[in-house]
């Protein structure tokens, strides 16, 4: 991909339809006036081929990080909120009218090409002293936040997300290496489930929380399908043992029996120190605690 030839700003920008829609002294304001226009396409000539068709604006998703790190969104959080919230519009200096996004995963190739061509440090660290001083991310007394902190922050989906997508690479496991047990014995309302797309942007703690639970239920469901019709195969299974992993990190399962009932709740982990990011990963390699019986 190559560098777009221009990233001059829409002529019906938020920030100029709107302008009185936030007060001077939001953050989303003081990054539209301060924070976005120090971010200049040609700042990343490095990072991209002199030829190909034109990459998404590259100080467009530099800007759009820098929010993703505040607000703490996933990749897929970030790609809607830029077509759902006006103050994102305003920030990013986006068309009101817009109402088209980019794939999430261009975020994820976005920092790849930060990382290889070494450009991280050099375009964020000064950028993140900028947004500290005008106050639009607030200062870490026990850690710098620097260009490693923030991209490294945005690397992580959130933990709905993750969880929905441990137990739907776990479905697709299944259907590729035992064919005959996803087709004979995984119940069809969960191959509806997880072959759709999910996203938990938007969601109220309960609804986040009801979710996680009824996801983790499903990939109890999968476990104890396999250990019944697989037997000593089932080591064979390398996203059961991620599954388990990125469920054990990330959330609190407690069981309670209901009227003869085994319901699941879930709570998230506080301050979380997950090892997977990412269940689809190649280069994880995780050993097996003990049985799955």
């Amino acid at each position: 991909m190559s560098i777009p030839e221009s990233s001059q700003d829409a002529l019906f920008a938020a920030a100029n339809e709107l302008p009185d829609l936030l007060p001077e002294d939001d953050p989303m304001m003081i990054f539209s006036h301060t924070i976005y226009p120090l971010f200049r396409d040609r700042d990343f000539e490095a990072c991209y081929s002199q030829a190909g068709r034109p990459a998404i604006s590259p100080a467009f998703l530099a800007c759009t990080t820098l929010l993703q790190f505040r607000e703490n969104l996933s990749d897929s959080e970030t790609a809607a909120a830029v077509v759902r919230q006006l103050d994102w519009k305003i920030a990013l200096h986006l068309p009101v009218w817009e109402n088209t996004s980019f794939d999430p995963s261009t975020l994820c190739y976005f920092r790849r090409r930060l990382k290889e061509s070494g450009k991280m440090r050099l375009i964020f660290d000064k950028t993140v002293e900028v947004a500290q001083k005008y106050g639009f991310i607030r200062k870490n007394t026990n850690q710098r936040v620097d260009a490693t902190h923030a991209i490294s922050q945005v690397n992580r989906i959130s933990t709905t997300d993750l969880l929905f997508r441990a137990v739907r690479c776990l479905m697709e496991e299944i259907e590729k290496l035992a064919k005959d047990v996803h087709r004979d014995y995984v119940p069809e309302y969960l191959k509806e489930r997880y072959g759709n797309g999910f996203s938990s942007f938007g969601m109220s703690k309960e609804k986040r929380y009801e979710r996680q639970a009824e996801i983790v239920e499903d990939g109890f469901l999968l476990k104890s399908i396999l250990e019944v019709q697989c037997g000593d195969d089932i080591e064979e299974f390398k996203q059961l043992v991620i599954m388990e992993t990125i469920f054990e990190e990330n959330v609190v399962i407690k069981k309670k029996t209901i009227s003869e009932k085994v319901v699941i709740e879930t709570e998230e982990v506080r301050s979380p120190k997950p090892t997977i990011f990412d269940p689809r990963d190649e280069s994880l390699k995780l050993g097996r605690k003990g049985k799955c019986s």
